[in-house]
C-alpha cells in the first residue's frame, strides 16, 4: 500500500509551487521594493530591474534562476534577493519554502542579516550566521545567497569580487562531526542489537539521544515525505543526512525497525520514562482488548502523511518527533509531546506503538526480515507488546522478550504467579496438587464394580473460602481493567483529535507567498508602528494584500 501511495500521489498533477518559479511576478516584486518601472530579463539568466524607489535603481533576482535545484530539509526552497547598483544587498526574503514553521521561527532575521551588506562584504565574510536548530536548511540557503550574489556581481554589476572558492573535495563531509556521530550510531545500533543486552542497551539508548539532542539529528515525518518526494538536500550540505536515510533503511531491510527499537531519541525517552512509572508502580500493560485496535492506528496515520506531502508543512506541525527538538514547537506538537511523557508513565512508549508514521513504515519491512529469517531469536511468551509470530509486522524488534526488560504480567496471558483473596480479605494461596481422599468401592446396577474418590475431610484441599475470594479476585480485575482500558482509550483520543486538527487547520494552506512561514505568524505591532513613524514603511493599506483562503 505505501509503495502504490508513493508512487501515485506525487503523480497526481503537476504541483509544482509557482513559488519556485525563477520568474518574480510584478505584484511581489512591488511588495518587496514599492517599485513602479519594472523590466524583465533572460540574458544571461533570468531577473527583474525596477525603478522608482527611494533607493534609485536596482536589480531582483530569484535564487532558483541561478541555483534550481536548491533544498533545505524539508525540499525545494527559493528566495528574492534585491540589489543596488553599486552591489549592496537591498531586500532578501523568501519566496517559497517547505520547512515547518516551528524549526525556522527565525528565518526572516536570518535572511535580513545579509540586508545593508554590499556583494564583497558578504563574499569576503564567507558565510551567514547560522538558524539555531535549523542547521541543514540554514546552510543550504547560506550557499544560494553567495552564490547567487556572486553571480548578480560578476555578471550583472562588473564588481571586482574576490576569486571563486575552491569547491571541496566530497570526501570532505565525512570530517564532520553528524556525519561521525551518524556512523558511529549505525555500527552501534547494529551491535547492541545482535549482541547486547539488557543493560548494554539503554546506555547505549542514552548515548545515541544525547547526541541525538545536541546535534539535531533524527528522523521524523518531514524526513517521510522528503523520502516520498525524493527532496533531498545536497549531500555538500548535508553529509549526515544521506549516511542517516540510506543506512536506515539498508538495516530496517535486513533486520526490522531497529532503529526505532534501539536509536530513536523520542522513543528512547520514553522508554526512560517507563522505567520510572514501573519504578513508582504506574506502568501498566495495555488492555489486551484495546491492543490490536490501538496498534492499526499508526498505519492510517502513516497514509495521512503521505498525502500530506502535498498539503502545507504545516499538516504534520502535530508530529512530537519534530516538536521536541524544535525551537519553537507549535500547540499541537507541544501537547502531544506532553501527552506522550504522561502517556509513557503508564504504558510502553505509546506514540511509538500506537501511532508513529516513521514506525509504521519501518514496520512494514517486518515481513521481509520474517521472510529473510535474519532477526535474532524471539522468545514470544515474554512478549509484552502482544506480539505471538515472527509474521507479525508490528514487531518492535527491542529484544527485550529474549535479553530481559520486558513487562511481564499476567494480565497479557504472561507466565505470572496469581494471588488469591479469601472471604475476610487476607491473600490465599490455592493449592494445586492432587486431591487427598479415600477410595471407595461400590457396586452399581448392573453388578459392575466402581471405585470413586472422596475428599478427605482433612485434607483442607477444597475451601469454600477459596472459591469467594477466587470471585472477588475477578470482581476487582475487572473493574481494573475497565479503568485501564477507558484511560488508555482516553489517551489515543487526545492523540487522534490532536492531529486531526492539525491537519484541518492546514487544510488549503500551501503558503507560497513572500517571506511566510507555514502556520500562525506572530505580529509585534509595536515594531510595525515605530517603522511606520520612521519612515521605513508606509502607513497606507497594502495594494497587493490577498488573503490565502482553503480550496
Amino acid at each position: 500500500m505505501f509503495a502504490i501511495l508513493a508512487v501515485i500521489v506525487p503523480n497526481l498533477g503537476d504541483r509544482t509551487p509557482p513559488g519556485l518559479s525563477p520568474r518574480i511576478p510584478h505584484e511581489d516584486i512591488r511588495r518587496i521594493e514599492q517599485a513602479k518601472g519594472i523590466e524583465d530579463f533572460v540574458n544571461p539568466f533570468v531577473y527583474s530591474r525596477f525603478e522608482g524607489t527611494e533607493k534609485g535603481e536596482g536589480i531582483i533576482i530569484a535564487t532558483t534562476s541561478v541555483l534550481p535545484d536548491a533544498k533545505g530539509w524539508g525540499g525545494p526552497f527559493n528566495l528574492a534577493m534585491a540589489f543596488g547598483r553599486d552591489g549592496t544587498i537591498w531586500r532578501v526574503q523568501a519566496l517559497h519554502h517547505q520547512e515547518t514553521s516551528s524549526y525556522v521561527p527565525d528565518l526572516g532575521k536570518f535572511l535580513s542579516s545579509v540586508e545593508g551588506l554590499t556583494i564583497k562584504e558578504l563574499l569576503d565574510k564567507g558565510f551567514i550566521d547560522a538558524m539555531t536548530g535549523a542547521t541543514v536548511t540554514s546552510k543550504a540557503m547560506s550557499d544560494a545567497i553567495l552564490q547567487t550574489s556572486r553571480t548578480v556581481g560578476q555578471e550583472l554589476l562588473s564588481l571586482d569580487l574576490p576569486g571563486t572558492p575552491e569547491t571541496k573535495p566530497w570526501w570532505t563531509g565525512l570530517t564532520d562531526i553528524r556525519f561521525l556521530y551518524v556512523f558511529a550510531t549505525l555500527v552501534g545500533l547494529l551491535i547492541v542489537h545482535r549482541r547486547v543486552g539488557r543493560v548494554g542497551r539503554l546506555v547505549f539508548m542514552a548515548g545515541a539521544t544525547l547526541g541525538a539532542v545536541l546535534l539535531d539529528v533524527q528522523l521524523s515525518s518531514l524526513w517521510l515525505q522528503s523520502l516520498v518526494r525524493a527532496d533531498f538536500p545536497a549531500w555538500s550540505v548535508t553529509p549526515a543526512f544521506w549516511l542517516l536515510t540510506w543506512g536506515v533503511l539498508v538495516i530496517t531491510l535486513f533486520q526490522g525497525p531497529v532503529y526505532c527499537a534501539h536509536a530513536c531519541p523520542f522513543g528512547a525517552c520514553q522508554e526512560f520514562i517507563g522505567l520510572l512509572g514501573r519504578k513508582i508502580g504506574l506502568a501498566k500493560p495495555v488492555p489486551p482488548s484495546a491492543l490490536v485496535r490501538a496498534r492499526s492506528l499508526k498505519y492510517m496515520l502513516l497514509v495521512m502523511v503521505i498525502i500530506g506531502t502535498w498539503l502545507s508543512a504545516s499538516a504534520i506541525a502535530f508530529d512530537p518527533l519534530t516538536a521536541w527538538m524544535a525551537n519553537a514547537p507549535t500547540k499541537a506538537g507541544l501537547m502531544l509531546v506532553i501527552v506522550t511523557a504522561v502517556g509513557a508513565l503508564f504504558w510502553y512508549r505509546p506514540w511509538c506503538r500506537f501511532l508513529c508514521p516513521v514506525g509504521a513504515f519501518f514496520n512494514l519491512f517486518n515481513r521481509i526480515v520474517s521472510l529473510l529469517n535474519l532477526a535474532p531469536a524471539r522468545a514470544y511468551k515474554n512478549c509484552d507488546l502482544g506480539i505471538t509470530r515472527p509474521e507479525d509486522i508490528d514487531c518492535l524488534q527491542c529484544n527485550r522478550c529474549a535479553r530481559g526488560g520486558a513487562w511481564i504480567d499476567a494480565d497479557e496471558g504472561e507466565v505470572a504467579e496469581h494471588d488469591g483473596f479469601d472471604d475476610a480479605g487476607a491473600q490465599a494461596t490455592f493449592d494445586s496438587s492432587p486431591i487427598e481422599g479415600i477410595e471407595k468401592t461400590d457396586i452399581n446396577n448392573d453388578g459392575l464394580q466402581e471405585t470413586s474418590l472422596e475428599p478427605s475431610a482433612k485434607s483442607g484441599s477444597i475451601k469454600s473460602g477459596s472459591l469467594k475470594g477466587e470471585s472477588m479476585k475477578s470482581g476487582f480485575s475487572k473493574r481494573r481493567s475497565t479503568k485501564r482500558t477507558l484511560a488508555f482509550w482516553a489517551l489515543i483520543a487526545i492523540f487522534i483529535l490532536t492531529v486531526l486538527h492539525s491537519f484541518y487547520t492546514s487544510s488549503g494552506s500551501v503558503i507560497t507567498s513572500l517571506g511566510t512561514s507555514p502556520g500562525v505568524r506572530n505580529i509585534d505591532t509595536a515594531e510595525v508602528q515605530r517603522q511606520i513613524e520612521s519612515g521605513t514603511l508606509s502607513g497606507h493599506k497594502a495594494l497587493y494584500w490577498v488573503p490565502i483562503l482553503p480550496g
